[in-house]
């Protein structure tokens, strides 16, 4: 209806005014199938200027009209893309200097849209540190080079910082020369994100050596001080008081010989800790396969003890020889009970 009511306005006005009009609208076909239709006309005037007829000209143009509103939706859903991953394109054509951003891109650097944009506006949002790298860039591309990478930094109007990711190559095409046509895309939030995991995996280590020189010194105090506490537990208290200085050097060198062995223990029950690690195996598995292969190498380097005939006979007549020598109530007549009572009568 809106269509049918803006065709007679267009057409009332041409009739009115003798203007030429050019107007697309929808028609029904003799299927009854609904087209776009172009439809154009030019009047038709006598040598005095008046109109005498009218010539139109109907063009069908609904394939065009669609094709416009995919590409109407396609650029849409690219704006949108571009906008929820932080992704801006630009083309930039080394010849007349001129570059072209994408909205989104605006939006990175804080401009308004529609601004000419050359190198020293880009440079003027460029963090001072990382001007050199723009300037290499510019460099690069005067030689022609078919491909960069770049990520720097953004000053803001407001002192915040932006990191941005910036990938082009080049194309050369007869007319233009050689241009490039790129991305850029806004990593603020994945760079925050790494140096906050980095300094978490900073402070846990240094929590973590904080932990394990805490536990060392722990152990190392409870091992020298055992000595102590064992005369403690026996009721009495060491002195030096009366000791030789030949015992306290005795002393002094068996705790050091005691602390040397605990380090060598400690020592290889992390190296066992780091085998096991690397081979995957349970370390309580891994600790009874390792008592278990300790006691079967002890039983396999332990020397027989099968007694041969002759030590047998030794043994043989060394215990007859004790019995001889010490005789047992039993076997001693003058211990039997008959002997005590005729001693009993004689008192």
């Amino acid at each position: 209806m809106r269509a049918l009511v803006k065709l007679i306005e267009v057409f009332a006005h041409s009739l009115s005014a003798g203007d030429p009009y050019d107007i697309a609208i929808r028609f029904r076909r003799f299927d009854g199938v609904y087209r776009w239709f172009q439809a154009r006309g030019m009047p038709f005037r006598d040598s005095n200027g008046r109109i005498l007829r009218w010539y139109v000209l109907l063009t069908d143009i609904d394939d065009l009209k669609r094709a416009e509103e995919e590409l109407r939706r396609s650029q849409a859903f690219l704006l949108e893309g571009q906008r929820l991953a932080r992704i801006g394109n630009f083309v930039w054509q080394l010849g007349t200097g001129d570059i072209s951003w994408s909205e989104q891109v605006y939006r990175m650097f804080e401009f308004e849209p529609g601004t000419r944009v050359t190198l020293e506006l880009i440079g003027s949002r460029v963090h001072p540190e990382d001007l050199p790298m723009l300037y290499d860039m510019v460099e690069r591309a005067q030689r022609g080079e078919s491909y960069f990478e770049y990520e720097h930094r953004l000053v803001m109007p407001d002192n915040s910082v932006k990191h941005l990711h910036l990938v082009a190559h080049a194309v050369r095409s007869d007319q233009d020369g050689l241009e490039y046509i790129g991305a850029v895309q806004d990593v603020t939030r994945r760079r925050l994100a790494e140096e906050a995991l980095d300094k978490a995996r900073s402070e846990l280590a240094h929590v973590a050596r904080v932990a394990t020189v805490s536990t060392l010194t722990a152990s190392i105090a409870h091992e020298i001080n055992q000595p102590l506490g064992d005369h403690h537990e026996r009721g009495h208290v060491p002195s030096n008081a009366g000791r030789k200085p030949s015992e306290h050097r005795r002393g002094a060198r068996n705790r050091e010989a005691h602390l040397a062995r605990w380090q060598s223990s400690f020592g290889r029950h992390h190296a066992f800790a780091r085998t096991v690690q690397q081979k995957g195996v349970h370390p309580r598995a891994a600790g009874h396969e390792r008592r278990h292969a300790g006691g079967r190498r002890a039983l396999a380097e332990r020397p027989s003890e099968k007694p041969d005939r002759a030590s047998v006979g030794v043994r043989r007549r060394t215990s007859d020889d004790h019995r001889r020598s010490h005789p047992t109530p039993a076997s001693d007549p003058e211990s039997s009970p008959q002997r005590l009572r005729r001693d009993g009568d004689r008192a």
